[in-house]
């Protein structure tokens, strides 16, 4: 049987393959048919509004109901994703997929940093030579693929 930790890693990287083809599929229709990063992202939250609010109503059946005192991280989440996702689709747009791929796959590095300075959570020694020599890796394929 599956641990929580097991089913959390096959989700990830099941994410990961949707992350790629969203990438690649976004890059592709942005270049062949001119589409401008906002009107795709425009487009992009309406269809993920219409699925996510189908998907909670009617196969997990829950509401949109949240405690009043939750308001400012709802708000907080929602406009901070907003402009996570404009960012991503410019970035998207003006950037090789290489290049972007190199810098998007630094997030782990700075989801764990964050993790560490704003919720308090342990990162031992060896986790942190990982994360410099990940991050130190990733630096030298941007400047590689640069050139």
């Amino acid at each position: 049987m599956y641990s929580n930790r097991t089913k959390a890693i096959i989700c990830i990287n099941i994410f990961t393959v949707f992350q790629f083809l969203f990438m690649v599929g976004s890059k592709s229709v942005m270049a062949t048919y001119n589409v401008s990063g906002l009107d795709y992202v425009f487009v992009r939250t309406i269809a993920c509004l219409l699925v996510h609010s189908i998907s909670m109503l009617i196969v997990f059946k829950k509401d949109w109901h949240f405690p009043r005192e939750d308001l400012p991280w709802v708000l907080t989440r929602n406009i901070s994703g907003a402009f996570v996702i404009i960012s991503l689709v410019f970035a998207m747009q003006y950037l090789p997929m290489g290049i972007y791929t190199i810098i998007y796959n630094t997030s782990p590095f700075w989801a764990s940093l964050f993790a560490f300075v704003m919720l308090r959570e342990s990162i031992s020694k060896v986790e942190i030579s990982a994360m410099v020599f990940s991050f130190a890796l990733i630096i030298l394929l941007f400047y590689y693929r640069s050139q």
